[in-house]
């Protein structure tokens, strides 16, 4: 709530859709690193709000900084990753891994709220033996029990429930097991940790097969109303299509009643899809290893040195 005069305005944030799993996560932190509250959030959405700093100065990253009405323009107010990055470059600094915020010209304790850092922070996923997953945060800081449990890898037990492709998941099987798909396996419960990664695929390309069965069974992304900038609006077998520019694409939104309530859905099938980690190859020293069935020769190439020459048993 800000008073303005005689005044008091309070910002109420519109009603959306947001996705719990994306792609590019960063790290957020409140003012004082150490304290609980480290996590991922999604760097297009207005999460948190700048901490200016340069993370080769030191004295920077122990105290970023922010300045009223040059990096941030009203108390409380949050910002994208780009938004809140830009205003520290025009700042003369960037985004950092901060210990701390300090706030200019009065620095309060009573500011709350969360800060960008510039590090990068994946989605991962826990997937328990019945196919249900919990969201986990990739988070990292050098203090002890600062991320949230509820996304925390170790003692999440934020369970849900979702729709597998073809019904089949890490460890669903001994053939589908966590090893298999590269996943690490978690001790006590024996979950499967994997990475995501998220797609996106326009559903309905025309309106030749667009019906409100259809809609309902193969839309499941909501959205507020029509897109900015729409100009079309066509019905069709029970469905209010809106378009942009008279194309059926990524911006359409179709409009249906269903008993007795209005659905909007975006034309936007999102799929997150799970992957493992990838050893990096091991190289070993073989200046001490016996050879089978091998000829140890002398190189007569300018480098010098010897090569193997393997027989046909090798």
């Amino acid at each position: 709530v800000v008073k303005v005069g005689s005044y008091y305005y309070e910002f109420v944030e519109r009603p959306c859709v947001q996705l719990g799993f994306y792609d590019n996560g960063k790290q957020i932190q409140v003012r004082d690193s150490a304290k609980y509250g480290t996590m991922c959030a999604n760097p297009d959405l207005a999460h948190a709000r700048e901490a200016c700093c340069r993370e080769d100065r030191y004295k920077e990253v122990q105290y970023a900084f922010m300045e009223s009405n040059i990096t941030y323009k009203y108390e409380g107010e949050r910002m994208t990753y780009a938004t809140a990055n830009g205003r520290c470059v025009n700042y003369g600094k960037s985004l950092c891994l901060f210990e701390r915020v300090k706030v200019l010209p009065s620095d309060d304790s009573w500011r709350k709220g969360y800060h960008w850092t510039n590090k990068d922070c994946p989605i991962n996923v826990k997937v328990n033996t019945e196919g249900q997953i919990a969201i986990v945060n990739d988070a990292k800081s050098t203090y002890f029990d600062n991320i949230p449990f509820h996304v925390e890898e170790e003692n999440t037990l934020n369970w849900f429930r979702v729709n597998w492709s073809d019904g089949v998941f890490p460890g669903s099987s001994d053939a589908n097991s966590c090893a298999s798909n590269n996943c690490k396996t978690m001790p006590g419960d024996g979950s499967c940790l994997c990475k995501t990664n998220v797609s996106e695929s326009v559903v309905f390309t025309d309106l030749a097969s667009v019906s409100k069965d259809a809609v309902m069974s193969q839309l499941f992304i909501g959205t507020i109303g029509p897109q900015h900038g729409t100009t079309n609006t066509t019905h069709i077998n029970g469905v209010t299509v809106h378009m942009v520019g008279g194309i059926v694409d990524g911006k359409t939104v179709f409009e249906v009643e269903d008993k007795g309530r209005t659905f909007y859905r975006k034309n936007i099938l999102s799929t997150v899809n799970l992957e493992g980690w990838t050893l990096p190859p091991q190289i070993y020293e073989a200046e001490d290893a016996d050879f089978s069935f091998a000829t140890v020769k002398s190189s007569v190439s300018s480098t010098g040195g010897s090569y193997v020459e393997l027989g046909s048993n090798s």
